[in-house]
């Protein structure tokens, strides 16, 4: 798993393989292994990025949230 990972994805992929554990268990193995990554995805901390660029349109960010399009 990627070190990133948070909650959900543990428990996703847990129960990808048919194992079952509580949501605290999971809460408190992760805040054992990771504390720092753990306050840092409470915190949403994002990583912004400065861009330099030559000319406009000569670059293209997309971020794929695609909540709204139905």
């Amino acid at each position: 798993m990627h070190p990133n990972c948070g909650e959900k994805s543990v428990t996703g992929r847990l129960r990808s393989y048919g194992i079952r554990v509580q949501r605290q268990r999971i809460r408190d193995s992760l805040e054992r292994v990771d504390p720092d990554g753990v306050v840092n995805r409470m915190r949403r901390v994002l990583h912004r990025r400065s861009y330099t660029e030559r000319s406009p349109n000569s670059l293209w960010h997309l971020d794929g949230y695609h909540k709204l399009i139905r």
